[in-house]
């Protein structure tokens, strides 16, 4: 097993048994205070599309990975986060193929909707700009399909990526908390194709476990 996964197992297993002593907890953590986190988790769904054509994509899942800080008021979050989400892959004739892995860097709004001493319920919108890195093989087929050289395939993608989140915390104390949550990310950007462009269209599913520090 690899790092990332075990790190979520890991994490989501100290969500399960923390929330006992949680949910204990008398006071929850103050407003006006800067914290910071760690998460990761994995990708399940990867659905892409090529000006408007789907690729056959695979329910293989990827790994995630990634830091932020944020600042706490009384029910906003306001704060910022990079992350690493691997490839994910795609059917071809006889065998799977990698898609490609991206990294993209968010601004994040996270409105606690249910805040309770030992935790609480939230909704979180994370516009970004996102870097896809496509796979030789995904480039190669994309050329293929639309009838130009490998060449003409760019490597790696800029673009505008978007995801809603919703997710359960639970605090451990008043500088500790851990989180459990499910997002959906759209990343839109465009491949090259000579003079022209492909419009690249992605949709990422993903559960992600966290941990967040008050210094």
């Amino acid at each position: 097993m690899s790092p990332t996964p075990s790190l979520a197992v890991a994490l989501a297993l100290a969500l399960a048994t923390l929330s006992a002593p949680a949910a204990r907890a008398r006071t929850a953590p103050p407003t006006g205070t800067a914290w910071v986190g760690v998460r990761t988790g994995l990708a399940f769904i990867d659905s892409v599309s090529i000006d408007a054509s789907s690729v056959e994509s695979t329910s293989d899942p990827a790994p995630l990975f990634g830091v932020g800080a944020f600042w706490r008021t009384r029910r906003l979050d306001v704060g910022a986060f990079v992350e690493h989400i691997g490839s994910g892959r795609y059917q071809r004739l006889a065998s799977k193929a990698r898609i490609g892995s991206q990294i993209r860097a968010a601004a994040a709004l996270r409105w606690r909707y249910v805040e309770q001493p030992w935790g609480g319920m939230y909704a979180r919108l994370t516009p970004g700009l996102a870097i896809i890195r496509h796979s030789d093989t995904f480039r190669l087929d994309t050329a293929d399909s639309v009838g130009v050289e490998l060449a003409d395939m760019d490597v790696r993608s800029f673009g505008f990526s978007m995801s809603f989140d919703l997710g359960l915390e639970v605090y451990v104390n008043s500088r500790v908390a851990v989180s459990a949550e499910f997002s959906l990310i759209n990343t839109v950007t465009r491949l090259r194709r000579g003079a022209e462009d492909l419009d690249y269209n992605r949709v990422r599913g993903v559960f992600v476990v966290g941990l967040e520090l008050r210094p």
